[in-house]
């Protein structure tokens, strides 16, 4: 099995950019900048049914009820920098 590390997760992941409360003054109130990552665990074809076992166990208090996993980044004044 590939190491997870080198597998490609791109098809299972979605992003969404909306408007961000962190630093940037009035620039915040114009430009979407927050980015918000969204990965199911649960209908990952990635995933080994183990890996998705652990992560689930491991992450149940950080997914939703259809276990997603939801990482919010925003603490960057551009969209490209809070991706990275």
């Amino acid at each position: 099995m590939t190491p997870v590390g080198l597998r490609d997760f791109s098809r299972e992941i979605n992003y969404t950019v909306s408007r961000s409360s962190g630093p940037g003054g009035q620039h915040v109130n114009r430009v979407n900048t927050q980015v918000q990552l969204r990965f199911n665990i649960i209908s990952s074809e990635v995933l080994t049914a183990d890996e998705k076992k652990t992560l689930m166990s491991k992450l149940k208090h950080q997914l939703t009820k259809d276990g997603d996993l939801i990482i919010t980044a925003q603490t960057e004044r551009s969209q490209i920098q809070n991706k990275k």
